[in-house]
């Protein structure tokens, strides 16, 4: 009898249909000290940002709209799934973010990342929840659940026999856990028989300069098919203090922050002749630690438009394609054999919904992802960067570098 596993991930939740878990951290009024990752654990965030930008160049192939992924959510999810693999399988997983990354590795870095980065800045909303839910009938191997349990922080309650009563107890828990943003992650026609994990990430952050309500006009944005658009501009009332890169092809970059200045949004503008479609294409981690190496601190007039993206992506098409991460979605290998007692499994599709909003006060910050399976300068310097055309931003925090969120800008 096939049986069907589901994963979903999110900034406002991470879904992997597996088990269940979450977990409580210290009071957010309070602060611990930022994570500063040791050289090893600086080659897999190097990795991790590597696989960010060719995934989401993937993801994006092809689109013309606006666009959004949130691979802090893939990678809870891909991580704890990756636990459930073994032998080439897993090894293939594990290459996603380079050579000489262990699992033993992989769960820790993801467990130190869950412990510290919500609690670094008592002015933002972050919180990572993770969960496995097991049918009634079915016993997960104790390798697994302890890393569940362990590692990711993860609650394991039991869940209905039922499917209905299932999927609202799912339903309600990512409620909880997204300040009540996502109260429907999964539908009665989804299939939850045997195993879900959940992961749920929520980010809500203030700019540290907010920009002025009343300085919001009118201003024309020029799309990729040179027509243009009245938009809804943000401005501040004076040039700030802000890091500015421009390299020799004309590519800029503004480097501005949140809250206490943990969390870094940064927004990067092609050069203004260029199609945005190739320069999407070509622009790689490196590319853009290239031009972080040539920003200096300057006035800048900014002007940024509002926006809401929502986005839907087939991870699954990139993984096996671009990525090279087949085994996983083929059933012959035998090898995703670690989850459930005398059972193997395999994976159909793995799906990500992400919504991001950015406005006057910041960012707010929603995301799931689903897998199935079966079985300084002069005052008199103001440099601008007026984002009036297609753009790319970043969320990054400070002090790992690890990437919350990616996207284009390309209709406001």
């Amino acid at each position: 009898m096939k049986r069907t596993i589901t994963s979903i991930l999110g900034t406002g939740i991470s879904l992997l249909l597996l088990s269940a878990c979450t977990s409580d951290g210290p009071d957010l009024r309070s602060e611990t000290e930022p994570l500063i990752p040791d050289s090893k654990m600086q080659e897999w965030v190097e990795g991790y940002n590597t696989a960010t930008f060719k995934m989401m160049s993937a993801l994006a192939d092809g689109q013309k709209d606006n666009f959004v992924y949130s691979p802090l959510s893939f990678s809870m999810m891909f991580g704890l799934w990756t636990n459930g693999a073994t032998g080439e399988t897993q090894q293939e997983m594990l290459q996603l973010y380079g050579d000489n990354i262990s699992i033993d590795n992989l769960n820790t870095y993801h467990h130190k990342l869950i412990e510290n980065l919500p609690y670094i800045d008592n002015t933002i909303t972050f919180k990572i929840a993770n969960s496995v839910w097991a049918a009634p009938d079915v016993v997960m191997k104790e390798t697994f659940a302890s890393v569940a349990r362990t590692d990711y922080m993860a609650e394991t309650p039991g869940c209905a026999k039922d499917m209905p009563t299932r999927v609202r107890q799912i339903n309600e828990w990512v409620k909880i856990h997204t300040d009540n943003k996502i109260d429907e992650l999964l539908t009665p026609d989804m299939a939850v028989t045997d195993v879900t994990v959940v992961n749920a990430i929520y980010f809500d952050g203030v700019w540290e300069d907010k920009f002025d309500p009343d300085l919001t006009k009118k201003a024309t944005f020029t799309l990729m098919d040179k027509t243009t658009k009245e938009v809804d501009m943000m401005k501040h009332s004076t040039p700030l203090t802000l890091s500015y890169a421009e390299n020799e092809t004309g590519t800029k970059l503004i480097w501005t922050k949140y809250g206490k200045g943990k969390y870094d949004y940064y927004a990067i503008l092609p050069p203004e002749n260029e199609d945005f479609i190739e320069w999407r294409n070509n622009f790689t981690y490196q590319d853009f630690q290239n031009l972080l190496k040539l920003a200096h601190s300057g006035y800048v007039e900014l002007e940024m438009p509002r926006f809401e993206i929502s986005t839907t992506n087939n991870i699954e098409n990139v993984l096996r394609g671009s990525m090279g991460v087949n085994r996983m979605f083929d059933p012959s290998y035998n090898e995703l054999d670690n989850f459930v007692d005398g059972k193997n499994m395999y994976n159909n599709s793995i799906i990500q919904k992400v919504r991001f909003k950015c406005d006057e006060e910041g960012s707010v910050a929603e995301t799931a992802t689903t897998i199935t399976g079966t079985t300084v300068d002069e005052p008199n310097n103001i440099k601008q960067m007026h984002l009036n055309r297609p753009f790319m931003f970043v969320v990054a925090n400070y002090h790992t570098q690890i990437t919350l969120f990616t996207g284009y800008v390309m209709n406001p």
